[in-house]
């Protein structure tokens, strides 16, 4: 199955990604890095959302996140 990812955020502490799968579904990953996951171990999570959710993770990251979604699933057809 075709995906397309999206870096939401990556900071020194954490980083943040989407995956847009060709129907339609949006995968959110967080992960921490760095030295946080060194003292508290790797803490992952995986997570589907909808646009909705895009737009809130948008408000807080900024990025145009919901024009490239939109522009992924497009591409994808």
């Amino acid at each position: 199955m075709e995906s397309i990812l999206i870096d939401v955020h990556q900071g020194s502490q954490s980083e943040s990604w989407l995956v847009v799968y060709q129907d339609g579904r949006i995968e959110y990953n967080y992960a921490n890095d760095g030295h946080y996951c060194m003292r508290h171990g790797a803490q992952a999570t995986e997570t589907f959302i909808d646009i909705g959710g895009v737009r809130e993770l948008e408000k807080h990251h900024g990025k145009d996140l919901v024009r490239k979604v939109e522009s992924a699933l497009a591409e994808m057809g």
